[in-house]
């Protein structure tokens, strides 16, 4: 299931980051992009959101520039502010980065899922970087991470964002 999962993402990049008809399904502990037409109408029902409603062609980096965890989080949060999801860079890094400190979001299969809570935030949505040598990630001796989806979640509703962390 890990294999699907990664595969699923890669599959996105490959195909230029088309995110716009893909649905979010959990997959056993990960997550997996499928096109609506794929997906049985009955079971559709089920399926409340899209990826696209989390996040943009703008907000994936198929191949991250930065060769540490903190410079990554930098990395996605300038992306974040340019594409308009974020308004205060310093804050939002410095929340997510003490966050990360606090406890390592760094899982198998090598993802990392930092997030910060802050006020200027209107909507949970999350930005995607890969990276193509893993990158040993905060916290977690020896932890390997070469996926970084970095969160953005409004201080007055965590519950979307424990929904979309779960799925």
């Amino acid at each position: 299931l890990v294999h699907q999962a990664n595969s699923d993402v890669d599959q996105l990049f490959r195909d230029g980051g088309r995110f716009s008809g893909a649905w979010l399904r959990p997959n056993g502990g990960g997550i997996r992009a499928e096109e609506p037409s794929d997906l049985n109408p009955f079971r559709r029902s089920h399926l409340v959101k899209t990826i696209a409603d989390y996040t943009s062609p703008g907000l994936m980096v198929p191949c991250l520039h930065s060769q540490d965890a903190a410079a990554v989080v930098g990395e996605l949060c300038g992306i974040l502010r340019r594409e308009g999801r974020l308004k205060d860079l310093l804050p939002f890094f410095n929340a997510a980065m003490n966050a990360e400190y606090l406890e390592s979001t760094a899982t198998f299969p090598g993802w990392a899922l930092p997030q910060a809570r802050v006020k200027d935030v209107s909507e949970v949505s999350f930005a995607l970087g890969r990276s193509g040598p893993p990158l040993e990630w905060l916290g977690r001796s020896g932890q390997l991470v070469r996926l970084v989806f970095l969160f953005t979640v409004p201080e007055t509703d965590p519950t979307t964002y424990l929904a979309l962390g779960s799925a």
